[in-house]
Parts: structure tokens; sequence; C-alpha cells
């Protein structure tokens, strides 16, 4: 387990770092991605909460990976979407096959 470079005994500094706090405000494409070794049932939630709300978040959870070892795969994965689109109006998005990607990318 990390440690938490916060202030655990106040409320206040976990509600600050809570994205359901302010899941409404996200009006851009965002993607979040996190290995299963850290991905809370809360994840599946707020996920709900997007689709129903029509906000562009975009949460995936990588099987196989932690925390950590997901970084060098997710941000390959994420340049390579930059730079394919090419467009006025941002249109990336990712598939399974993306995913499985990430996932074989994964340094064991």
């Amino acid at each position: 387990m990390v440690a938490v470079p916060f202030n655990q005994n106040n409320p206040e500094e976990f509600r600050l770092r809570s994205p359901g706090e302010f899941i409404t405000s996200i009006k851009s494409p965002t993607f979040y991605f996190e290995g299963e070794e850290y991905f809370w049932p809360e994840f599946d939630d707020l996920n709900v909460v997007a689709k129903e709300k029509s906000i562009p978040l975009h949460i995936y959870k990588i099987d196989g990976g932690d925390h950590f070892n997901i970084i060098t795969p997710v941000t390959e994965m994420i340049a390579q979407k930059i730079l394919q689109d090419t467009e006025d109006k941002v249109n990336i998005s990712f598939s399974d096959g993306d995913l499985r990607t990430i996932q074989n990318g994964i340094a064991h």
C-alpha cells in the first residue's frame, strides 16, 4: 500500500480528492485508467452516473495492472490516440482491443 500525502483525519481532504464530488463539472472528454488491483467499486458507480447524465467521463479497469505498472502502456496508447486525432473536435475513444494492448504492455 502506498502512503497518501494528505491528512487522512480531515474529511475535507478526502472530499476535495473525491471525483464523485465534482463529476458534473466535467465538460471535456476525460479518461481514467486504473489497474484492477486498485480499482474500487465506486469507479463503476461513477461510470453509471456519467452515462446517465451524459458526462464525458470514461473509466477503464486494466486487468492484471496496479496503480503503477499501467503507466507506460497507458501513456503510449494515449499518445498514439492523440497523434491520430487530427479533426477539429476531439474524437478519441478506447476499444476493448486497446485495453488488451495496454494489458499486454504491462511489465510483470
